[in-house]
């Protein structure tokens, strides 16, 4: 399960480096989705968790103010 999370993070993380605003909006929809899932799996990377979380909700944001300008 650890293995299938670290790769959805993986590839949320490599959605959100491509610019474009509806792959930064799905990548950090993955994000959000792997942090949830992998807080009560994985406790001990707590922090982890909490920054996939962070930065998946920053990626949203991103997308959404990009996207009406």
């Amino acid at each position: 399960m650890g293995l299938v999370l670290i790769a959805v993070g993986a590839i949320g993380i490599h959605f959100m480096n491509s610019g474009d605003r509806r792959r930064v909006s799905i990548g950090g929809l993955l994000l959000i989705v792997a942090s949830v899932f992998a807080f009560p799996t994985m406790f001990g990377f707590f922090l982890g968790s909490f920054l996939m979380f962070i930065g998946g909700i920053i990626a949203m944001i991103w997308a959404m103010a990009n996207g009406s300008a």
